[in-house]
């Protein structure tokens, strides 16, 4: 075995120009699936930092459960047991993020829009944002703690409640993160008025001034999105229940583990709750669904890449066969089998897939290095925000991928190489394959 190797190591560097072609496409095509692979890697990164992060609703979600169509609050007691559980659990847990959910009616110049969103912990959220996200308003400035009444409202309907938007665009870092716009809006002067019925179903009026216009995510968001803070919204709505609770962990790998002890460390309550791993929770459906859109076209180009990869293996091995012919019979005519010979091709084909990629990484990273300096923005499918195209670097993908298409050149060289010496001694001297 090892004279088979160093048999086919030599034949390759001896014969490296009759293995370019081969070279170029495994490379190519080792470039075309990392890039893809790349892609999807950074947009899932992406939606994680906008999800858990940004929206700061956290690897794990904590719900009463749904009683038929309604969704049922969590009472202020059980609220306060799920922070206490939390505090007993700090050693796994960043930071833990309560919401009420909040819809009605608010003024603007000439007449009223529904809005729809949350009341947050203020403090807690900016601990969940972290300092990547800490400032997440494209204009004016994020919610403090402050006593003072404030909203921030999605950029659609900032534009109903007279805001002009045409024409300006935020203030980003390369890698999308937003800086202080610096100028008050025409909307910040004015306060508006919300209406919402409470869960006794009497009709309550808020008195806001708009502090800043944020990013509601979603295009279809944009024209009723509206936040606060939790301690405002609880007055708003008369109650001291929560929605849901968001808790963002320390060590994500270990969700459902972190799952099942939270659930035995808070025990049974009087409302059922629901605890969930974001990428389970419903709010996640279009993430699984564009990702499982993206996987399905990964596995269609890795496909096609490895078939014009075998191709043209079996061109290249077919024609070095053909061409060394006078070698094969020698060696055959010395006493070596021809499963030897099969053998020592095969790593020839394996050493071309290695060699494709190891030149496909040098080019993935340049592409990658050349991307990022050109700071392209673009946006994507139902999302309201620019972001920068990348394309990530994936060691542990880059290792699989070239097995992948360096066991697939040497399966073939085998295999191309055992029907082609199928012949006698003599006939293979005389330079028939």
């Amino acid at each position: 075995m090892c004279i088979a190797v160093q048999l086919a190591f030599q034949s390759v560097l001896s014969n490296w120009r009759h293995s370019i072609a081969t070279l170029m496409s495994v490379s190519l095509g080792f470039m075309a699936v990392a890039a893809v692979h790349g892609y999807i890697a950074d947009c899932e990164s992406s939606f994680v930092q906008v999800y858990v992060y940004r929206s700061m609703k956290g690897h794990v979600i904590i719900e009463a459960e749904q009683s038929g169509e309604d969704q049922i609050d969590i009472d202020g007691r059980t609220s306060d047991h799920i922070l206490d559980v939390a505090k007993s659990m700090d050693n796994k847990i960043q930071s833990v993020v309560r919401f009420l959910d909040i819809n009605g009616m608010i003024a603007g110049p000439k007449s009223s829009f529904r809005y729809m969103g949350y009341g947050f912990d203020v403090v807690r959220g900016e601990a969940t944002r972290g300092e990547k996200w800490i400032w997440h308003t494209p204009y004016g400035r994020p919610l403090n703690a402050g006593p003072t009444s404030q909203i921030l409202v999605g950029k659609g309907l900032a534009e109903l409640l007279g805001c002009p938007m045409e024409g300006r665009s935020p203030k980003t870092l390369p890698d999308g993160r937003y800086l202080d716009y610096n100028e008050q809006l025409p909307c910040f002067t004015d306060t508006m008025q919300m209406t919402a019925l409470t869960s006794s179903s009497k009709m309550n009026s808020w008195d806001a001034p708009i502090v800043g216009i944020v990013d509601a995510t979603f295009r279809d968001l944009e024209d009723q999105w509206l936040m606060m803070p939790l301690n405002d919204a609880q007055t708003f709505a008369a109650t001291k229940n929560v929605s849901s609770l968001g808790i963002v962990l320390k060590d994500p790998s270990k969700v459902y583990e972190f799952i099942d002890e939270f659930k035995k460390n808070l025990g049974s309550q009087k409302i059922p709750l629901k605890i969930t791993y974001w990428k389970d929770h419903e709010s996640a459906t279009v993430y699984r669904s564009l990702m499982g859109i993206m996987r399905v076209f990964e596995a269609f180009m890795l496909l096609i890449i490895a078939f014009v990869c075998v191709l043209s293996v079996i061109n290249t091995m077919a024609r070095n066969v053909s061409q060394r012919v006078h070698e094969i019979g020698t060696l055959r005519a010395i006493g070596y089998k021809n499963s030897f010979i099969t053998w020592m091709f095969a790593w020839e084909g394996f050493f071309l897939g290695v060699t494709g990629t190891i030149v496909g990484v040098i080019g993935m990273l340049i592409c990658s290095y050349l991307l990022d300096r050109a700071g392209i923005l673009y946006s994507p499918a139902l999302v309201s925000q620019k972001v920068l195209l990348r394309i990530a670097l994936t060691p542990n993908a880059f290792l699989y991928l070239g097995l992948v298409l360096a066991f697939c050149s040497a399966a073939t060289a085998a295999i191309v190489t055992k029907i082609k010496i199928g012949r006698n001694i003599s006939e293979l001297l005389q330079g028939h394959a």
